[in-house]
């Protein structure tokens, strides 16, 4: 069902796009700082950000003067990074999770004439996680070991869930040859996890470099 929802969104996407007139496509690629929410029951779990990216592109459709709707598809990263300290035995776990996300974006061009132009943008995202890895690094009276695992995903109480959704708010500037610069947060709305007492949500901010084909 998830499946079928984000591979007749990207259908219709195109056509839209097809059908469109003065539509512009802009492919894009940029940095990802994303980190979790993490609950059990009413504690706050501690967790470090993680470094990861995102490529893929937006359609720009233009709706009236200055508004445009910007549907788009990315892979992206997205995890975070914890470490445990219990005096001799310390943990230290990064976990990363790639996903194929689409965005649907409302967004607003201030025009700056001949110095390019500024812009606004926010819209809801859904993605689905296509793979994932948990790496620990454990030390023990001085000794380290190493381990890593793929995240299992699934409807299980120790599993992830793959389906993720929420919302993108960004601002950016566009030079007059079409380079762009954007800066983004995103938060999730979907609990990752399968335990009724635990809540994982995915948030983290994206600096991107686009180029807008016309």
């Amino acid at each position: 069902m998830k499946k079928t929802f984000l591979v007749t969104s990207m259908a219709s996407l195109l056509a839209l796009g097809a059908n469109a007139q003065q539509v512009t496509f802009a492919p894009e690629i940029g940095l990802n700082i994303f980190n979790q929410t993490r609950k059990a029951g009413n504690l706050e779990l501690n967790s470090d950000s993680k470094i990861g990216f995102k490529a893929g592109g937006v359609v720009n459709i233009p709706v009236v003067a200055g508004f445009y709707i910007q549907p788009g598809i990315f892979y992206s990263t997205k995890g975070f990074k914890s470490t445990t300290d219990a005096g001799i035995l310390k943990t230290e776990t990064t976990v990363n999770i790639g996903y194929v996300e689409i965005p649907v974006n409302a967004l607003y061009r201030f025009d700056l004439g001949n110095a390019g132009g500024l812009f606004v943008s926010a819209g809801p995202y859904a993605a689905l996680a296509t793979n994932g890895k948990v790496k620990n690094t454990i030390t023990t009276l001085g000794i380290e070991t190493k381990t890593s695992d793929n995240v299992k995903f699934g409807s299980d109480a120790d599993e992830t869930k793959r389906f993720d959704y929420g919302l993108n708010a960004g601002l950016g500037y566009e030079t007059p040859w079409g380079v762009y610069l954007r800066a983004q947060y995103g938060f999730g709305f979907a609990n990752l996890s399968n335990n009724n007492n635990a809540t994982v949500k995915n948030k983290g901010f994206q600096l991107s470099l686009g180029f807008t084909l016309d």
